[in-house]
């Protein structure tokens, strides 16, 4: 059941409708903002699926391999990660999915911007990627 919610999620979160409660922890902030620089810069550094794969949970990558690839072609163009703004912590409010965090902002890349979301799930006792989007921004 736990893999259903998350493969929705993963879903939810691909086709755009993020919604989250925003964490207010200084700290927990922190520590999701360093852990989305690592990913981002593994995923950005040559744009395939198996890097991806590397970087998210079994968990959340599932069945989900064609919409990531998709999303990896969408977004090759952008090349090198650069930074990240005005990111902000929550908790995703679509599914009870009991201790997801999500990570979300503006970042930009080599050639671009693109809006980009992490969820984060405890696995274990331990803080996991499940998802990872990014949606290219035109202009």
């Amino acid at each position: 059941m736990r893999f259903i919610k998350i493969a929705l999620l993963v879903g939810l979160v691909y086709l755009g409708y993020l919604v989250f409660s925003t964490g207010r922890d200084i700290n927990e902030s922190f520590d999701y903002g360093s852990r989305a620089i690592p990913l981002l810069n593994a995923v950005s550094s040559d744009w395939r699926l198996e890097t991806l794969k590397e970087q998210i949970d079994p968990i959340g990558f599932g069945k989900n391999a064609e919409l990531y690839q998709k999303m990896l072609l969408r977004s090759a163009h952008l090349g090198a990660f650069r930074k990240c703004t005005d990111l902000s912590v929550g908790t995703p409010t679509e599914l009870e999915v009991e201790g997801a965090k999500a990570i979300v902002g503006d970042c930009s890349f080599e050639n671009g911007l693109a809006y980009v979301a992490i969820i984060f799930l405890e696995i274990k006792g331990e803080t996991k990627v499940v998802s990872l989007i990014i949606r290219p921004i035109a202009g």
